[in-house]
C-alpha cells in the first residue's frame, strides 16, 4: 500500500512537469518592422500581445522583438495611425505598414513646443480648424474667432475697415497690466496677428489655463494663441502632381435700422418752434411771439438775419440728405489661390491672397495682399530642412481717423442729426 502511494505521487509530479514543458514549448519569439506608407520607420510604435500586458515599442529603425504564445494576436498602434491586429500563427517575422488616421490626427493639438492628443491633456485647450476659419468669410483672424472658442471674449474696438479687436482669455487681471494674450505663429512670438490671411492658417490652438506659463513664462499670464500656418510638409515619400486650388467669397454690407432724419423744412420748423416765445394771459389764452432777436437765433446771422445763408436756403427749400453723402453700400471680398506639389523627398507650397474691405462710411477702405511660400526637404531619416516666407502689403484709406474732430462730416451727418431728433422727441413729450 505504501509503495502504491509513492508510485501515484511520482506519476502526478511527472504529469505536472510535462504540462509545464508543453506550456513553455508554446511560447516563442517573434520579430518585425513597423513603417509608414512612405516606408519610413515609425519610432516608438506600441506592439502588445492582445489581451495581455506583454508588449514592447519599436526602436530607432522601427524594429521590435517580442515573446508571445503560438496562438496569440499582436496589436500595433501609434498616435495618428490606424491600429492593426495581426494573428501570429506560424510566422516569426512581420513587416507592418501603418496607415494614417485623419480622425486621430484631428485630435492632436499644439501645446508649446510640441503636440499632444486631446485625450492626454490635463490643461484647458481649445482648437479651431482651417475649414471653420475660412467658412466665416472675414478679413481678420480675430473676427473669424468670435464665438468659436468657449471662454474667449473677442470684441471689436471700432467699426472701421480692418478695425482692431480686443481679446480676453482670463478677464481683465494681469501682472503686466495687459489683458492681451500672447501670439505665437509657427513657433515665433509676434505682437499681433493682423497680417495673417485666414486662408493661410492650418489651425489655431488656444492655451487658456495657467499651465502655459511653464513654457512662455509671465508673457502667458493672459493666455496664449498658438497659430500653425499651412506648410509644405516634408517627407511625402512619393511624388505628387501640382495641385492648384482657389477659395474666395464676395459680400455686401449695408446700414441696418437707419433712423428717419429731418429734411430742411422740418428742421427749420423745429428751429422756429425752439425760439418762439409764448405768454399766457389771465384767461389762459396763449400768445406766441417771434421777436427780432429770436429770428437772429433761428437764422444764426446776427442783426442781418434776412440775408443769412439759412434764410436763402429756407426760401428756396434747399435740402440735403447728409447721410447719403457719407454712406454707401460696401463690399467685402477675399480671393486666395495656392499651388502645391511634392517629389519623394521635397515638397513645396505657394499661396497668394487678396483681401478688400469697404466700410459703409465712404473713404474708409482697406486692402491687403499676401504671398506665402514654404519649401521643405527630407535630407535623411532624421534631418529635415525648410523655409517659410510670408510677405504682406496693405493699404489703409482711413479718412475717419484723419477727420476725427467733432466737426467732421461723419459727426455732422449723424451725431448732430440724431441729437436733434432726440431733442424733438423730448419736446413733443411735454
Amino acid at each position: 500500500m505504501y509503495v502504491k502511494q509513492i508510485v501515484q505521487k511520482a506519476f502526478a509530479v511527472l504529469w505536472v512537469n510535462m504540462l509545464c514543458l508543453a506550456a513553455f514549448a508554446q511560447e516563442r519569439s517573434i520579430t518585425g518592422t513597423v513603417v509608414d506608407e512612405a516606408n519610413e520607420p515609425i519610432i516608438g510604435a506600441n506592439i502588445t500581445e492582445l489581451g495581455t500586458t506583454n508588449g514592447v515599442i519599436t526602436d530607432l529603425d522601427g524594429n521590435f522583438t517580442l515573446n508571445v504564445q503560438a496562438d496569440a494576436k499582436i496589436q500595433i498602434s501609434f498616435i495618428g495611425y490606424i491600429m492593426q491586429t495581426v494573428a501570429v500563427g506560424n510566422r516569426t517575422h512581420f513587416d507592418i505598414v501603418l496607415k494614417e488616421d485623419t480622425k486621430t490626427l484631428d485630435e492632436v493639438v499644439v501645446v508649446g513646443y510640441g503636440t499632444m492628443k486631446k485625450s492626454d491633456l490635463t490643461g484647458s485647450i481649445a482648437s479651431v480648424s482651417s475649414e471653420k476659419l475660412a467658412s466665416r468669410g472675414t478679413v481678420r483672424v480675430e473676427d473669424a474667432l468670435q464665438g468659436a472658442i468657449p471662454g474667449v471674449n473677442i470684441t471689436q474696438s471700432n467699426s472701421r475697415a480692418n478695425g482692431s479687436f480686443d481679446m480676453q482669455i482670463r478677464g481683465q487681471a494681469s501682472i503686466n497690466n495687459s489683458s492681451d494674450p500672447l501670439f505665437v505663429v509657427d513657433g515665433m512670438v509676434v505682437s499681433s496677428i493682423d497680417f495673417l490671411n485666414p486662408e493661410d492658417i492650418e489651425r489655431i490652438d488656444v492655451l487658456k489655463d495657467a499651465s502655459s506659463a511653464a513654457i512662455y513664462g509671465s508673457r502667458a499670464s493672459a493666455g496664449v494663441i498658438v497659430i500653425t500656418t499651412k506648410g509644405a510638409g516634408a517627407g511625402q515619400g512619393k511624388a505628387q502632381p501640382v495641385e492648384i486650388s482657389y477659395d474666395g467669397y464676395y459680400g455686401v454690407r449695408k446700414v441696418a435700422r437707419m433712423p428717419e432724419l429731418m429734411d430742411s423744412r422740418e428742421w427749420m420748423q423745429y428751429r422756429f418752434a425752439r425760439y418762439t416765445e409764448g405768454t399766457v394771459d389771465e384767461d389762459g389764452h396763449v400768445t406766441y411771439v417771434m421777436t427780432d432777436s429770436n429770428l437772429q437765433s433761428v437764422f444764426q446771422n446776427g442783426t442781418d438775419w434776412q440775408n443769412s445763408t439759412l434764410m436763402q436756403r429756407y426760401l428756396t427749400n434747399e435740402t440735403y440728405d447728409w447721410s447719403d453723402y457719407v454712406l454707401r453700400t460696401a463690399t467685402q471680398q477675399n480671393h486666395y489661390i495656392s499651388a502645391s506639389g511634392a517629389t519623394e523627398k521635397t515638397s513645396y507650397r505657394l499661396g497668394m491672397g487678396y483681401q478688400s474691405e469697404e466700410n459703409v462710411f465712404k473713404n474708409n477702405d482697406y486692402q491687403r495682399f499676401n504671398i506665402k511660400g514654404s519649401f521643405d526637404s527630407k535630407l535623411s531619416k532624421v534631418v529635415e530642412a525648410g523655409m517659410s516666407v510670408n510677405l504682406v502689403h496693405d493699404v489703409q484709406d482711413d479718412w475717419i481717423t484723419a477727420t476725427s474732430s467733432s466737426y467732421s462730416p461723419y459727426n455732422n451727418a449723424f451725431w448732430m442729426a440724431l441729437r436733434l431728433q432726440v431733442l424733438i422727441m423730448l419736446l413733443s413729450m411735454g
